[in-house]
């Protein structure tokens, strides 16, 4: 599974809602691809899950962080979310 193409299209997918809560998102997702053994659907659910979390807690007018990257050359993928709230 291409972790980045996860990431990036449930991020696109949850724009309305962070838009209807007047939030910003700022979004570090490397381009070139980063494989990953899983299950797409799976891992959408903990995106959306940890995206969903950063909403609930963050203030109108605040951003929500996203960065997806591959650190170190042991094949380890990172997904940080971090919020403002």
């Amino acid at each position: 599974v291409n972790l980045s193409e996860v990431v990036s299209r449930t991020v696109r997918e949850l724009g309305p809602t962070l838009k209807d809560k007047g939030l910003t998102i700022q979004q570090d997702i490397k381009t070139e691809e980063i494989t990953v053994m899983g299950d797409r659907h799976q891992l959408e659910q903990v995106i959306v899950e940890l995206l969903s979390n950063a909403i609930d807690h963050s203030m109108a007018g605040s951003s929500i962080y996203v960065i997806c990257h591959r650190p170190s050359a042991n094949g380890t993928a990172v997904i940080e979310v971090a919020d403002e709230g």
